[in-house]
């Protein structure tokens, strides 16, 4: 569940660096954006990251960090608010909806997305609880 005070993972590097932040880029292959923010789980999620994954922090490289407070969220945790948001054409039959994360982005620092039977069957590609950033400056890195 998503909450202000949460402390987010990110696998695959020891720091976070802002010169290697790209913008998200949709795609019409994919219900994730095919380029572009920050990907992570919040630290104890139930079915984050880590645990789908099977990775144990102390084996790969990771950084910590929470949300600015000022952060603009959309949490998608339910049909009804994954359904009312722009899509763009989707090109296959599994993915019938593609959100337009470009267009996303500015109106949204991140979005937080709770895996569930619902939000599983529309968004099948986004497999665990999950925090894509789509804004690098809501970014507070943990010490």
């Amino acid at each position: 569940m998503f909450s202000r005070e949460t402390i987010y993972v990110h696998y695959g590097s020891s720091s976070f660096d802002m010169n290697r932040f790209e913008n998200v880029q949709n795609s019409d292959m994919l219900s994730k954006p095919i380029n572009g923010g920050l990907w992570a789980s919040p630290e104890k999620a139930e079915e984050g990251w880590q645990k789908i994954n099977s990775i144990r922090p102390q084996d790969k490289s990771f950084f910590k960090f929470k949300l600015d407070e000022t952060a603009k969220v959309l949490l998608l945790n339910n049909k009804e608010s994954i359904e009312k948001l722009p899509t763009i054409c989707s090109k296959l039959e599994k993915f019938p909806i593609i959100l337009n994360f470009e267009m996303l982005s500015g109106e949204y620092d991140a979005i937080f997305y709770q895996l569930n039977k619902e939000t599983d069957e529309i968004l099948p590609c986004w497999d665990c609880d999950c925090l894509l950033v789509m804004n690098p400056n809501v970014i507070n890195v943990l010490e």
